[in-house]
Order: structure tokens, then C-alpha cells, then sequence
């Protein structure tokens, strides 16, 4: 098989297509995902081959060029994409971020433009958090009104994907204390990218420094983040949907990664009196039960994916609210189970398991990072809320 199996997927591709092209590109990730954990190396040569795919295009519409699926297509993509790596998983993330934004508020030119590049294999990066703030929703960064255009100026972090970006969303404050959204060069005079990301897990994602220097961009460029603030909007739970996805990855990953070193290296426990690791009903136990709760997960993966999906085509408060609460279930579960899963392996598969060159640690630190997106506590709160007390999630939340 070579190195980057053809899959160009184009308006009209099924989907059943598209999820089987996102699990062949999650098996071509698998490769060397844990050469590349252990060697810091980022995945050029596999982000732009995915750039080709039409994969990042899942929700780009269909009538400007893109497959123009929903919700519960993409969960599936990024899930598949996340068994193979999920350093690779999280860099479409805020690329289809922009996405989102641009659909909701941007004009149809502006859809036009950032549509088409996108189907063009152009890739956006985004630069939307910062550190040193009071909450994770603030920020210090300015989009300035200058003339007929605007200026931007700041800092971001936890920029994934920023080393892959040919074109980057930033999101900035207006003179009235405002979100904008502004679509900048990832080569133009005053931004600077800094790859300096050194999280113990997901060590691959780029997910580090960008600034921003008195960036000049066209006023066609920036579009009004601060209309998606009136009302609940589809944007939150869309946001948190892939998060789940991941983590739900990451488990099934070490499910596979475990399976393979029990079968292969693991020894049975003396008292078991059996011959080989697999025969071990201590393991047999342990592995099915892991198995049981990542499939239970899966199921509810696709429940919240088909819930957005409902919720995207009628638009009602009472919708977005049943979503949001499969989402935050969905996730909830992805998060304990990628725990559970990343840490138990060890136990089934012994010592031997921890040295660094078996590369299953990854799976571990992967998950401890990734998870810390969303505290699960607040997740259940909001779900014991909802069905106990009848009580809706917040509009906005971001938990």
C-alpha cells in the first residue's frame, strides 16, 4: 500500500464514503503516530495529504463546493481520525470552527470566498484563546477599525494546528468591547507563529503561540463574531461535539494498541494456570467491560451527532437544548472511558507495557490532556439539572 492512499472526496460523495475514507486516513495515521508522539514531530507530510482529502470539507456546504454534512458525519470523521492519531484529529477542529462562524454570520460573498479556498485545499488555523486572563472566555486581543479596513493586535494560545496554517481566525475585541472575527495570511507582515506547545500529552497538535503585530486586513476580511451572541445559537454544543469525538478515539486507540501487546507480548498471571495472556479471565474481565463502555459511547457519540443534526434544520430553542444535553452526555462518557481505558490497558498488559518504545504511555498522556477541554463535573451538573429540575443548560456555556 502506498504511503498516502488516493482519496479525493467531492460534492455528491455519500456518506458512507466519507466515513470509510476518514477510517482508511485514521489507518494510515496509526503508522507513525507513535514515532511521532515520541520524536515531537509534527505531521507535515500527513496534514497535507488530508488537505487533498476533501476530509476538512465535511461541513463546508455543498453548493460552494464542499460534501456538506452534518453534525453526526463529522463526529464520525473525527472519531476514526482520532483512533489512528489524535494529534492529527484536533487540527481540522478550528479549521471547521471557522466554518461554522462563517455560515452563520458571514455574507454570501464572504462565504464565497472562504468556502471556495477551502475547497481548495486551503487550510485555516485559529486563534481564538488566550492565557493570563481571568476566564478562558476573555481576551486582550484588539480588531481595530483603521481606515477602510482593520488592524489586529495580540496574543493568542492554544492555537491547533497554527505550524499547517496557510490562512489563520482570529478573534479580537472592537472598539465597543465586541468579537470580530478576522481571516489573516499566515505569512503576512506582524503575525508570528510560535511553536512552542509542550503539553505532556497531544504533544503533535501545534497548539501553541501566535502573535499579532499591527496586521492589516481588509474590511471583507472580518465578520461580526458578536451577532452569534444574540440568543442560543447552534455554535456551543457544535463546539463541543468533536471534543467527544476525541476522547472517544483516544480510548478506542488504546483498546486496539492493548489488544495487540496482550495478544503478542503480555504473560498471563501465575494463578490463572493458563498458557497465554488472552486465556487470562482476570484480563478477558477487564477487557471486555473497557470494551462494553468505548461501544456505549460510540452509541452515544452518534446520538448527539444526530441530535445537532435535527437541532441544525428546525433551529429551536427546545431542540438546542435537547442537543446540547446528548452532547454533554456524550462527552461526559467519552471522557471517563478514554480515562479508564488509557490507564487500565497497563494493568492487562504489565511492566513491560511502560517502556517507552511500546509507545501505549501516549494514549495515557493523550487523554489526561485533551480531557481537561471540559470539566466533567460540570457536565453532569448541567445534565442532572435538565432532567431532575427541568432546567435548561446556559446559552453560552462553554463547559
Amino acid at each position: 500500500m502506498e504511503q498516502f492512499p488516493n482519496i479525493s472526496l467531492e460534492s455528491g460523495a455519500s456518506r458512507e464514503e466519507v466515513i470509510e475514507a476518514a477510517r482508511v486516513a485514521g489507518e494510515v495515521l496509526a503508522r507513525d503516530a507513535a514515532a511521532r508522539d515520541r520524536e515531537w514531530r509534527h505531521p507535515f507530510e500527513e496534514v497535507n495529504w488530508l488537505k487533498g482529502t476533501g476530509l476538512f470539507n465535511v461541513r463546508v456546504p455543498a453548493r460552494f463546493g464542499g460534501l456538506g454534512f452534518g453534525y453526526g458525519t463529522w463526529a464520525q470523521v473525527l472519531k476514526h481520525l482520532a483512533v489512528g492519531d489524535p494529534n492529527v484529529a484536533m487540527i481540522p477542529i478550528g479549521h471547521v470552527g471557522v466554518a461554522e462562524v462563517v455560515n452563520i454570520v458571514g455574507s454570501e460573498e464572504q462565504k464565497a470566498k472562504i468556502f471556495g479556498q477551502m475547497r481548495d485545499g486551503v487550510y485555516f488555523g485559529n486563534a481564538i484563546t488566550e492565557i493570563g486572563t481571568k476566564t478562558k472566555n476573555d481576551m486582550l486581543t484588539k480588531v481595530s477599525q483603521k481606515g477602510n479596513g482593520y488592524v489586529v493586535d495580540g496574543r493568542k494560545f492554544y492555537t491547533t494546528g497554527s505550524v499547517h496554517a496557510d490562512r489563520i481566525g482570529v478573534v479580537g475585541l472592537n472598539e465597543e468591547g465586541l468579537p470580530l472575527m478576522a481571516f489573516v495570511d499566515a505569512d503576512a507582515e506582524g503575525v508570528t507563529i510560535i511553536d512552542d506547545w509542550r503539553g505532556m500529552g497531544q504533544r503533535t497538535t501545534a497548539s501553541g503561540t501566535m502573535k499579532f503585530d499591527n496586521v492589516q486586513v481588509d474590511a471583507f476580511d472580518v465578520v461580526a463574531m458578536y451577532e452569534i451572541e444574540e440568543g442560543r445559537t447552534i455554535l456551543p454544543p457544535s463546539a463541543q461535539l468533536p471534543h467527544s469525538a476525541i476522547d472517544l478515539g483516544i480510548a478506542l486507540a488504546a483498546l486496539r494498541d492493548g489488544k495487540e501487546f496482550i495478544c503478542s507480548q503480555a504473560r498471563p498471571w501465575v494463578e490463572a494456570e493458563v498458557d497465554a495472556a488472552a486465556d487470562d479471565w482476570y484480563i478477558l474481565r477487564h477487557f471486555g467491560q473497557m470494551s462494553a463502555a468505548a461501544h456505549a459511547a460510540d452509541l452515544m457519540l452518534s446520538r448527539a451527532g444526530d441530535a445537532l443534526d435535527v437541532a441544525e434544520e428546525q433551529l429551536t430553542d427546545e431542540l438546542l437544548v435537547k442537543a446540547s444535553i446528548h452532547i454533554a452526555e456524550s462527552l461526559a462518557l467519552s471522557i471517563e472511558v478514554a480515562l479508564d481505558a488509557s490507564v487500565r490497558i497497563f494493568q492487562l498488559c504489565g511492566t513491560k507495557s511502560t517502556l517507552e518504545q511500546e509507545g501505549l504511555d501516549r494514549h495515557m498522556r493523550n487523554a489526561r490532556t485533551h480531557t481537561l477541554h471540559n470539566p466533567v463535573d460540570y457536565k453532569y451538573w448541567n445534565i442532572g439539572k435538565y432532567y431532575l429540575k427541568d432546567e435548561w443548560p446556559p446559552s453560552k456555556t462553554n463547559r
